[in-house]
Order: structure tokens, then sequence, then C-alpha cells
């Protein structure tokens, strides 16, 4: 009777720990701007972090500004990597972030690349 008490509690262990793995993998997957998957091939990583987006929107997102969606360190290259193996592809310089107010144009970042 231990033996199986035993090894249901280790099958409901495993179990868990398999559901924990599972969303785990699916919160790496989704997308922290738009709340989707990353089903693209390319993802985008601010070269400062190692956060990961869908590369279309932290494109977008770069064009307001230059810091990371989560954590707000700045970045000035954006990584294009493989989905699947997290390898760079090239790296994107971030445009520059220009915010205007009614006496002045400040430039926040402008990419020397």
């Amino acid at each position: 009777m231990d033996y199986n008490n035993t090894r249901k509690r280790q099958a409901n262990e495993t179990d868990q720990s398999d559901r924990e793995k599972r969303l785990k993998r699916n919160e790496e997957e989704q997308c922290s701007i738009c709340l989707e998957q990353m089903n693209k091939s390319y993802i985008g990583s601010p070269k400062s972090c190692g956060h990961f987006f869908c590369l279309s929107c932290l494109k977008k997102w770069s064009k307001r500004q230059n810091a990371c969606p989560l954590c707000r360190t700045p970045y000035r290259q954006i990584r294009m990597l493989n989905r699947r193996t997290k390898k760079l592809i090239r790296r994107i310089p971030a445009p520059r972030v220009v915010r205007e107010t009614d006496d002045s144009v400040e430039i926040l970042y402008y990419s020397s690349y």
C-alpha cells in the first residue's frame, strides 16, 4: 500500500512539474507588447537586456521609446533572433526618438549606426 501511495504522489508531482514547465514556456513565447503568441520565425530583443518580443512589436515600440517595455533599460540596438534557437540573425539600430514639447524638440536618442 505504501508503494502505491508513493507512486501516485510521484506521478502527481511529475504532472504538476510538467504543467509548470508548459506555463513557463507559454509565458516565454508570449509577446508582452501585443500579448499574442510569438509565431513568427524571428523575434526581437533589446541588446541591453534579455527580454523577448515580436520583432515587429519591438520595432514599433522603438519609434516611441528606446527602453525595454518590461524593465525600462535603455537600448540602442535591437537583436533579431531566431525564435526557436535564439541565435542572433542581425543587429538593428534603434530609431531615434524625438519628443516635441510646446517650446522645443528634445532628441532622446539618436542612432549613430
